[in-house]
């Protein structure tokens, strides 16, 4: 029988500080934290927009594209992209040199049929030129086009899928990750951090953590590193951009779940009480911190705090603070 993890999924909203609470747990014995950000479930065609489709959508069809879209979703995370390579996340590499087999056997389990068929809709997807003489054939009834097409249709229940997810999820980290070892794996933005709900659906034994940070931190950031809103807000000072922006992102669904949540300055300015917090939300045991302060060291840390003093233009800051005013960190 596979064993099963217990999975820390840590999520912050676009520079909330998370990045911190990943290096900690590096710091932690017993805890495997991948090189990179997993983001299998949440990215456009991953998991999630499967699971919609399968489970709530009522057209088959859709279904079939939905499952190919995830395929070449899957192509394109597995692969590397050295060079002048296509486009790719190397999840083969990160996540186990099985990665794109075990996908595919997951798309085996939730899929009781592969058919011939044809829909108009399959043409999107054929490049121009191909697409061109097929019409052409088809026309002079030359080529039998349902023959080399086929259809995906899967008939199980949603109870089903979401327990062949949940063994999918787990037989990738099991293909690389010694459970004697590392009982715990923590993932860096597993799932949207205003989503906490998903952290049941899609694993087995699951713990939630969530990062915020003060938005007037966060848009001087966002300004400084021209990251998300922060290129065109850096351009145009539209901080009404800023705040719709902010509160998007921070509108929550699945408040019932069980989640921890950080704020970041209180884990820099009170570390241990936070730390501690961590532990016990997670079942760490404080004598497994081994390398602490060698991957976070709060003293370090301090200077992220309160950076927006010396933004230029405190009009900014002030708007910011009576429009986001909840969400103001109160030292």
């Amino acid at each position: 029988m596979t064993n099963q993890f217990t999975y820390i999924l840590i999520n912050g909203f676009g520079w909330s500080g998370s990045s911190a609470l990943v290096d900690i747990m590096r710091e932690i014995k017993g805890v495997y934290v991948p090189k990179k950000e997993f983001r299998l479930i949440k990215d456009p065609h991953g998991l999630r927009d499967l699971d919609i489709q399968i489970n709530s959508s009522i057209d088959p069809l859709n279904e079939d594209i939905a499952i190919k879209e995830f395929l070449h979703f899957i192509d394109i995370y597995s692969r590397g992209s050295r060079g002048f390579r296509p486009l790719g996340m190397s999840y083969n590499q990160d996540f186990g040199s099985s990665f794109q087999g075990i996908s595919r056997e997951f798309i085996d389990s939730i899929c009781d049929y592969q058919y011939r068929g044809y829909w108009w809709y399959l043409d999107v997807y054929t490049p121009f030129i191909p697409y061109i003489i097929h019409k052409i054939l088809r026309k002079l009834k030359l080529y039998d086009y349902q023959k080399y097409t086929s259809l995906f249709l899967s008939v199980k229940t949603e109870e089903e899928f979401i327990e062949l997810t949940q063994v999918y999820i787990n037989n990738i980290f099991s293909s690389f990750v010694n459970y004697n070892d590392n009982n715990f794996i923590a993932l860096d933005q597993a799932i949207p951090a205003n989503r906490p709900s998903w952290g049941n659906r899609y694993f087995n034994n699951s713990k939630v953590i969530v990062v915020d940070r003060d938005p007037r931190d966060v848009y001087v950031d966002l300004i400084k590193e021209k990251s998300l809103v922060g290129y065109d807000v850096a351009i145009n000072h539209d901080v009404q951009l800023f705040v719709d922006w902010f509160r998007k992102v921070r509108k929550e669904e699945g408040k019932d779940t069980q989640y921890l949540k950080v704020q970041f300055e209180e884990l820099v300015l009170d570390y241990h009480r936070i730390v501690g917090e961590i532990y016990d939300f997670c079942g760490f045991l404080p004598e497994h911190h081994f390398g602490k302060y060698t991957r976070f060291n709060p003293d370090v840390s301090k200077k992220n705090i309160g950076m927006w003093r010396n933004h230029a233009y405190q009009d900014e800051i002030r708007k910011i603070e009576k429009e986001l005013k909840e969400f103001i960190y109160q030292s």
